[in-house]
């Protein structure tokens, strides 16, 4: 399963390449409709622990989870065709990320956007993590010492 600094190596790297640009956003697979972000400026891209957001200009933002098994494949050619089971698809003239086998990949409501914030914990990672009150969550389960490695899946506690 990619780990959530997995997930923000993927999210800096997209922001990078992404931020700021019209994309676009296709999805060869056919699971996710595209419409909304293709051709659009792509505002930003971050990482919430193990979840990925993109923003983009008057669209939803879309919330992606890689689950047990997904992964993004960057191209620096974007002619270059995208690979079998690609859901989602954003891409400049200078690179393209395909998004294979995501657990999530759907666009969110303000709703849906608080409820996922509530449900995460802080995330240490970010440059606007809350890393004391991560620690002090840490601190306060019940979990035996000798457990504690197994805190660090637990993601109400921190999102990583």
């Amino acid at each position: 399963m990619p780990e959530g600094h997995l997930v923000h190596r993927y999210a800096d790297e997209q922001h990078e390449a992404l931020a700021g640009r019209v994309v676009r956003a296709t999805s060869p697979q056919g699971r996710f409709d595209a419409g909304p972000y293709d051709g659009r400026v792509v505002e930003g891209v971050e990482a919430l622990g193990k979840h990925l957001l993109y923003w983009v200009e008057d669209a939803p933002p879309i919330h992606v989870h890689l689950g047990m098994q997904g992964l993004f494949l960057r191209y620096d050619d974007p002619a270059a065709g995208p690979r079998k089971g690609t859901r989602l698809r954003p891409a400049t003239g200078d690179a393209a990320f395909d998004l294979i086998a995501p657990a999530r990949c759907e666009p969110m409501d303000e709703r849906a956007m608080a409820a996922l914030r509530a449900a995460t914990g802080p995330d240490p990672l970010r440059r606007d993590g809350d890393r004391g009150e991560a620690v002090r969550r840490l601190l306060a389960t019940r979990v035996p010492v000798g457990a504690t490695y197994a805190c660090p899946a637990d993601q109400h506690l921190q999102a990583i």
